[in-house]
C-alpha cells in the first residue's frame, strides 16, 4: 500500500516539473502538431517549414515558433494568415517568421491565438 502511495505521489509531481522545464508536447498533442505542420507545408507557395519549436507553458497551453520559406510568388502576409489559421486551435501563441526565397526580406509576426 505504501508503494502505491509513493508511486502516485511521484506521478503527481512529474507533471509540474515537466511544465517548469517547459517540456515539449507529447502523445496526442505532438501527433496533432505534426499533422498541422504537414498541412502548413502544403500551403501554396510554401517551400519549407523549419525551426519548429513547441513547448508547454501549462497543462493545457502549448506555444510555438517556426520559420516559413516561401517562393517569390507567395504573398508573405497571406502566408502568415494561413499558417496562423492552420495551427490556431492547437496553440495558445505562435511566432511565425516568413522568409522569401529571392529577396531575403523577412516578415515577422507574433500573434496570440
Amino acid at each position: 500500500l505504501a508503494g502505491v502511495a509513493v508511486l502516485r505521489a511521484g506521478q503527481a509531481a512529474a507533471e509540474p516539473a515537466r511544465l517548469l522545464l517547459q517540456a515539449s508536447p507529447r502523445g496526442a498533442q505532438l501527433a496533432e502538431l505534426q499533422r498541422l505542420a504537414a498541412r502548413a507545408r502544403a500551403l501554396p507557395g510554401v517551400l519549407e517549414l523549419r525551426d519548429l519549436r513547441f513547448w508547454c507553458v501549462d497543462a493545457d497551453a502549448v506555444v510555438g515558433s517556426l520559420v516559413v520559406l516561401v517562393d517569390a510568388t507567395a504573398e508573405p502576409q497571406r502566408t502568415l494568415r494561413h499558417v496562423r489559421r492552420t495551427f490556431g486551435a492547437a496553440l495558445a501563441e505562435l511566432t511565425v517568421q516568413v522568409e522569401t526565397e529571392d529577396d531575403g526580406d523577412d516578415e515577422f509576426e507574433c500573434v496570440r491565438l
